[in-house]
């Protein structure tokens, strides 16, 4: 029997999944997201101990909690769902891969938890959600948002002018990461949760 706690046994679970992450593969949220925390990212990787707090947790708790119970029904709902589905394309040299949440009757959907449903989606999930739609072959993608106060469900058509926004962003990514320097900052109402925002503001690499 292992001589160690639960909290200690999630820890190194956490470091396992984390190096699960290929060197020759971006996800796609490390293109959807800002391309500056990315960087970070690479270059100063988070301890299990941050992956372990409640709001992490709790994203990932939801996602599983519908998708399981969507699963669980789909018969008496009549519905045809697809959970996790893999996605993987090659763009401007670098494979990207991810796992889209739900495929609904040939509808793609990603959930999303957040303290208060936005008022319009958020672009790094556009550009998340689009992507997976794109490369799956579907016309139409949704964001649900999930929050303390409530939920929304935005759709939109798979568009051409955000896959490019896409493409352009991977170029930017993989120029920043050969070249040693942090890509532009990005200002999204998502900075005042980012666990680099000390690291951003002190960054003068740009300025």
């Amino acid at each position: 029997m292992v001589d160690e706690g639960l909290v200690d046994i999630l820890l190194r679970a956490i470091e396992l999944e984390n190096r699960e992450h290929p060197h020759d593969t971006l996800w796609v949220t490390d293109i959807a997201q800002c391309l500056r925390k990315t960087y970070y990212q690479f270059r100063y990787p988070l301890k299990p101990e941050y992956q372990l707090r409640r709001p992490l947790v709790m994203g990932k708790a939801i996602h599983l909690w519908i998708e399981n119970l969507l699963v669980r029904h789909r018969g008496e709902l009549g519905i045809d769902i697809r959970t996790e589905v893999e996605v993987m394309a090659r763009v401007e040299g670098v494979v990207v891969r991810g796992l889209a949440d739900i495929v609904l009757d040939n509808v793609l959907y990603e959930i999303k938890t957040a303290r208060r449903v936005p008022v319009k989606p958020y672009l790094e999930h556009i550009l998340q959600a689009c992507f997976y739609a794109y490369v799956l072959g579907m016309n139409k993608y949704c964001i649900l948002y999930i929050s303390d106060n409530g939920y929304r469900e935005y759709c939109m058509e798979t568009d051409n002018g955000t896959i490019n926004i896409f493409r352009e962003r991977v170029k930017i990514l993989k120029q920043s990461m050969e070249n040693n320097t942090p890509p532009p900052r990005e200002k999204s109402p998502l900075c005042s949760y980012c666990p680099y925002k000390r690291l951003c503001s002190r960054d003068k690499t740009l300025f």
